[in-house]
């Protein structure tokens, strides 16, 4: 069984590391003098929402939910006169908060892949198609998992019943069931979508390799999530283990949606200062130049999984 203080320290390590990441991914895109995109957004609130499941979840390990409370009831039955139904009300209305901020992240996560492979082939007539249904999957089954976690359970104060047995609704089957099977679907979809970019025009076998580790990152996320899955089932959904491999799952899906992004800027920052400009068809030529027909072609280009913008300027020169 994992214990209280294993999950919190789990929670307060994974959700640090995520930060880490997301903050990382946000600088970048300020020091690259990069536009503010939906994709900057969406980071931004996952970090908001992962600052706000750090002391949420917290409280919620140290006041315990009912779910917690009657699964002990059952090995003491004098558990009742030592525990603090206050604080096992606001513990119980606490956990499905942080449910809906760990949702929340990890379709923002989902989105911001979703977002980037876009990029690179929604010029496929074919794709097109699937990105639409990809977009509208993931809005359905978002509203969908908010649903569960609210209406698992009827009436409302079911959460934080404990005598009589309020039943098998306060463990949240239901919404886990739906929560990490279609997380799973998501994961499997943006791995599919994304395998057109194995076969990018002139990409040499390196890059291919590169591209293809990226895009079987997605595997690490779909075997966190089964695990988690299985293990809640196992030890009853007790709230440290829903806690703990949550976190785990938030760090995982966090690495993997940001992994193509911060790959390919460390290999852009490597490459700073040598953004190439062509003069003329032979390269600089001596003499005084005379600009009679400038021709300026901005175009995107994909280098080691991240967009680079160049300008080529072409002029024609009169020689002295």
């Amino acid at each position: 069984m994992i214990s209280s203080t294993d999950s919190t320290n789990a929670n307060n390590i994974c959700s640090a590391l995520t930060l880490l990441i997301l903050m990382t991914r946000l600088s970048l895109s300020k020091l690259q003098q990069k536009p503010m995109d939906l994709s900057f957004f969406i980071c931004l609130f996952a970090l908001c929402c992962v600052t706000a499941r750090i002391p949420i979840t917290h409280y919620v390990l140290q006041y315990g939910t009912a779910s917690d409370i009657a699964a002990k009831l059952k090995l003491n039955p004098k558990i009742l006169e030592t525990t603090n139904l206050a604080h096992v009300r606001i513990g119980s209305i606490l956990s499905l908060t942080t449910r809906i901020l760990l949702t929340s992240v990890l379709w923002s996560m989902n989105l911001v892949l979703l977002l980037l492979y876009r990029r690179f082939i929604a010029h496929l007539p074919w794709m097109k198609h699937a990105i639409t249904a990809s977009w509208i999957f993931m809005a359905v089954s978002y509203i969908a998992v908010v649903a569960a976690t609210f209406l698992e359970c009827r009436p409302f104060s079911l959460w934080w019943q404990i005598q009589p047995s309020p039943g098998t609704c306060v463990k949240a089957y239901y919404q886990t069931v739906i929560q990490c099977v279609s997380n799973i679907v998501v994961d499997v979809v943006l791995m599919l979508i994304s395998v057109p970019l194995l076969f990018i025009q002139g990409s040499s076998v390196r890059q291919k390799m590169r591209i293809g580790g990226l895009i079987s990152l997605g595997l690490f996320c779909i075997i966190v999530t089964c695990l988690r899955l299985g293990y809640i089932f196992v030890q009853g959904s007790l709230q440290p283990t829903r806690s703990f491999w949550g976190s785990i799952q938030l760090l995982m899906a966090t690495a993997v949606a940001n992994a193509p992004v911060l790959y390919g800027s460390v290999n852009l920052f490597k490459r700073k200062g040598k953004t190439s400009y062509g003069y003329g068809a032979t390269g600089p030529q001596t003499g005084t130049a005379r600009v009679t027909g400038q021709q300026r072609t901005m175009f995107e280009e994909e280098k080691d999984g991240v967009i680079v913008k160049q300008t080529v300027v072409t002029l024609e020169t009169d020689k002295v």
